[in-house]
């Protein structure tokens, strides 16, 4: 029975969620027929005209969806306090360690730049 319920519960949050994200989010652009030809065969790519981001069609889309996505990052409950306790910790850091590559052999390069100083280094571990 209980479990029963918990499904029930769940199905009704899940539908739910899904009705709020569709009302929140702008609806998908339609695909747009689009054949290629590369090497002999034809490739068909219905979302390519997507590629083009000065398309006023797709600037536009593309800025209803970084809307709507920030209105819902602003929803989420003690997101301030997070994004200030971040900034609070990177603040702190002395450095910043970037490209990290392992070898065959298990040796670790990656390379380290201090934040005070225009300084980078080159480390193996």
């Amino acid at each position: 029975m209980h479990r029963w319920i918990s499904f029930l519960l769940i199905a009704f949050a899940t539908q739910g969620f899904a009705q709020t994200l569709n009302q929140l989010l702008p609806g998908p652009l339609p695909p747009r027929p689009l054949s290629e030809q590369f090497f002999g065969v034809t490739v068909d790519d219905p979302w390519r005209y997507l590629e083009d981001v000065n398309a006023p069609d797709v600037t536009r889309w593309m800025r209803q969806q970084a809307d709507a996505t920030r209105q819902t990052l602003l929803k989420i409950p003690g997101r301030q306090q997070l994004l200030s306790r971040i900034a609070e910790i990177d603040a702190a850091a002395s450095g910043q360690v970037g490209a990290i590559r392992r070898t065959e052999m298990g040796q670790l390069f990656f390379t380290w730049s201090m934040l005070k100083i225009a300084l980078k280094k080159l480390e193996n571990r």
